[in-house]
């Protein structure tokens, strides 16, 4: 089947972790998400332009990937950040959404809700919403909430924000809710620790079987837990591929005590791609952009997320670098690999990568999102990936998940 054909129609996606093809997926810019510099900031599109989004989303389904993915934070990370216009402004994906999909036919978008700040039946209805509006092409991404700023973001909420271990209890319920209200015809009665629900709400439901895809990140062993239960792809963010690949294989044998198979969770490794003609290139625009953080605001951000109150594995990722090693790295990716090189690099890095044997995919950023960037991406490095025999373009296996 022809890419343009697949194009003429909306289609609801379907799981298929039988096909033997890399997944591709984008970071779509809800702002400047990974790089912590106004300069690369003030380079980037104007965020706040709809048909700019509109744009890029259709050229990303064009071209060939799996999915767009939104990431989202209601709260700054402090005044450093927000003069940096570091994920300040940003779009709220859910808001965003129905944009890209008016603008494109068969690709895939995920948006991130917390469950920290939304009840279960909301989430419930304007999930169903975006799944059937969209013609069965909507994932959501489960954050628990936000561990940097915790107490902020409460205060912020007007909610008492829960401890760590509390966030996956309450969302476990949560997410049982809404599954609940999703596939069942009858009234339902649920009464736990942190959420309660008893009798439904109105149609409709979800188009994609049993429910949409669920996606999430969580990197601590109770993330792990509950991404075991719960989801169909899972964010593995490590320094290195190989960490990755571990954390994957403890998440895929806790499925297994769930009752699901190792392969029901399909694993995506986030990763954030310089690319230029030229090894040397590449790694002259890599230098650039590390040249033009700002260090303020990486500091705050990163002291922000590795506090004893924000996320340990954070600081545990970092372990053995110095202070200035952990701020470069953070304030380009903020814990994402990094991939530097010509298309040719490029394109062996991630075929190595994939061959490690248990990664299905990747989720890619870029620093800047241009049209053109993407549009080099595809048209140099997709060629190798196929050529190699990894990647099958989507409109060749249905769109599938």
């Amino acid at each position: 089947m022809s890419r343009e054909s697949t194009l003429t129609k909306t289609a609801v996606r379907k799981r298929n972790k039988f096909v033997e093809s890399m997944r591709l997926g984008f970071f779509h810019p809800t702002g400047c998400l990974h790089t912590t510099s106004k300069r690369v900031a003030d380079a980037n599109p104007d965020w706040l332009d709809v048909e700019m989004h509109k744009r890029l989303a259709s050229l990303v389904e064009e071209v060939g990937f799996d999915y767009i993915f939104m990431l989202d934070f209601p709260i700054p990370y402090g005044p450093e950040s927000t003069r940096a216009k570091h994920m300040d402004p940003l779009l709220q994906p859910i808001m965003l959404a129905p944009y890209l999909f008016a603008a494109t036919k068969r690709i895939g978008v995920v948006t991130t809700i917390y469950t920290t700040t939304y009840l279960p039946a909301a989430i419930a209805r304007f999930g169903a919403n975006l799944d059937v509006l969209s013609g069965g092409r909507w994932g959501w991404n489960v954050v628990t909430g936000i561990p940097p700023r915790g107490e902020y973001t409460g205060e912020v909420f007007g909610v008492d924000f829960p401890s760590h271990q509390d966030r996956y209890d309450a969302a476990d319920e949560l997410i049982t809710i809404v599954k609940a209200l999703w596939t069942s015809d009858e009234p339902i009665d649920f009464e736990g620790e942190f959420h309660r629900s008893k009798g439904k709400i109105v149609g409709p439901k979800p188009l994609q079987e049993p429910w949409p895809l669920i996606v999430q990140a969580g990197g601590s062993p109770r993330g792990r837990e509950f991404a075991a239960k719960h989801t169909d792809y899972n964010f593995m963010i490590a320094m290195d591929p190989e960490t990755g690949a571990e954390l994957l294989a403890d998440t895929r044998a806790r499925a297994v005590q769930h009752g699901r198979q190792e392969d029901d969770v399909v694993s995506q490794f986030a990763i954030l791609i310089f690319m230029r003609d030229t090894d040397e290139e590449a790694r002259e625009f890599y230098r650039s952009v590390v040249d033009s953080l700002d260090w303020g605001a990486v500091a705050e951000y990163y002291d922000a997320a590795a506090d004893p109150g924000g996320v340990k594995e954070t600081a545990d990722m970092y372990a053995g670098l110095s202070r200035k090693e952990i701020l470069e790295h953070w304030g380009i990716g903020q814990g994402l690999f990094r991939l530097v090189g010509s298309p040719e690099t490029i394109a062996e890095g991630l075929l190595k990568m994939y061959q490690v044997g248990c990664l299905n995919g990747f989720a890619l950023s870029f620093p800047i999102w241009s049209e053109h960037a993407i549009r080099d991406f595809a048209e140099k490095v997709l060629p190798i990936l196929k050529a190699e025999g990894v990647w099958i373009p989507p409109w060749e296996r249905d769109w599938c998940w």
